[in-house]
């Protein structure tokens, strides 16, 4: 191969690296990395969700900038947690906020599976659903909060980061070792529209291989949260996250027999908790 191939490859590869991050990131927040909304539209998760890590790191990073103004504010830490998790539902748009919501309705105000999907598809939220929502604010404030009277500024701005990676990692293992929950087509055979149609109707769907290399791609952040809070603090944070992630999917098939966006915004929103939850027992 002649360097000229070698240097075009070499391009193309790291344009599909951009590409992939990108994409995913504009997917999972409201940054605007993609002004022209087809491009999320024309996502195939089965070749960009790998990226789903690096892209929660980006999305962290207006809440870590938000984190730091407070601690040079010398801002209480309840405060400060507040504020960091305001501001990640602002660059995020709520999106993981909603599944969580949407699955507490579904899971428990319906009988059948295909009226707790009923449930889950109507925007309405209801009593679980509010329910669950004030539960994880609440949580991830008081544990923050928590973190941040014990932990030095750029470790919890680092811890921040690293765990809004995983967290999105976590959501992959739902989306890869459950069916769609929903149908991926209509009666004429041509894939149905948002509201019909489930998430890998439209996009695809990650593959095992996708869900090693994002593995792969977290390291970065497991290595941030244990320069951050230890070997032992992350090997709990990342123990507790893995049975709450498994637990869930259990549940998300007995439900409904499949994973839906909702169910896999429910697992990051689970996922984080539980690496919250992780990193205060130990530190």
């Amino acid at each position: 191969m002649n360097p000229e191939t070698l240097l075009q490859k070499l391009g193309q590869s790291v344009g599909s690296f951009f590409n992939a991050l990108f994409s995913s990131t504009s997917f999972l927040s409201r940054l605007p990395l993609y002004q022209d909304g087809d491009e999320v539209e024309r996502l195939e998760f089965s070749r960009v969700a790998y990226a789903f890590p690096l892209a929660g790191m980006l999305i962290a990073l207006p809440s870590a900038i938000m984190l730091l103004l407070c601690f040079v504010a010398h801002l209480p830490p309840i405060v400060s947690a507040v504020l960091t998790v305001g501001m990640m539902a602002v660059t995020t748009g709520g999106l993981h906020e909603d599944g969580l919501a949407d699955v507490a309705d579904g899971f428990w105000g319906g009988h059948t599976r295909d009226r707790k999907l009923e449930i889950m598809r109507d925007s309405a939220t209801g009593t679980y659903g509010t329910m669950a929502l004030f539960l994880s604010l609440a949580l991830r404030v008081g544990l923050l909060a928590t973190l941040f009277a014990a932990t030095p500024p750029l470790q919890a701005t680092a811890i921040v980061i690293a765990v809004s990676a995983l967290s999105r990692t976590a959501l992959l293992w739902p989306w890869v070792s459950l069916p769609a929950a929903r149908p991926s087509s209509n009666s004429e055979g041509t894939t149905t529209h948002k509201d019909e149609a489930g998430l890998s109707a439209r996009f695809g769907e990650p593959n095992q291989t996708t869900l090693l290399i994002a593995i792969f791609c977290s390291l970065p952040a497991i290595a941030m949260m244990q320069a951050a809070s230890g070997n032992g603090a992350t090997l709990c944070a990342l123990v507790l996250c893995a049975v709450l992630v498994v637990a869930f999917t259990l549940l998300a098939k007995s439900h409904v027999d499949g994973h839906t966006g909702d169910v896999l915004g429910a697992t990051q929103q689970i996922s984080e908790m539980g690496l919250l939850l992780g990193l205060v027992a130990i530190m």
